[in-house]
């Protein structure tokens, strides 16, 4: 009778055992599934950071003016987050094509470069750059 009173001890030291390791199972994949959520979030507010500045962008180069020289910064709040877009830089400038290069009154193609920025609401922040090519008349690009 020894042996098996003995043995029904080691039966309950093992349910035991086991039922530690499926509590230590469970607990490490609620902190994962924590951490998983943590990296979704962050990844959801980069990207609507992302479309707040791309649209911010959009915005501005729908007005001719902006690439006047002189042009300040913008900030405007767009879904809730600061998008901030600087103003332009020139970065290269070439007389049209069809036109001689010796006339002064010839138009160019410029190319902008528009830095933009955006911050969300959780202070993710996003800068993008966006080339784009205007034809302008001669001069404009510094």
């Amino acid at each position: 009778m020894n042996s098996l009173n003995s043995q029904r001890g080691a039966t309950l030291l093992v349910t035991m055992i086991f039922l530690v390791l499926i509590t230590l199972l469970a607990s490490s994949m609620l902190q994962f599934s924590d951490v998983h959520y943590q990296v979704i979030r962050n990844m959801q507010n980069q990207n609507e950071a992302e479309k707040a500045a791309q649209q911010g962008i959009e915005e501005q180069i729908t007005s001719i003016a902006y690439f006047e020289a002189g042009t300040a910064a913008a900030t405007r709040t767009i879904n809730n987050m600061t998008v901030d877009v600087a103003a332009p830089a020139c970065i290269d400038t070439q007389p049209a094509d069809g036109y001689s290069a010796l006339d002064p009154f010839s138009p160019e193609d410029n190319v902008w470069d528009i830095p933009s920025t955006g911050t969300s609401i959780a202070g993710s922040s996003v800068e993008i750059h966006q080339g784009v090519k205007i034809r302008q008349p001669a001069g404009r690009c510094p």
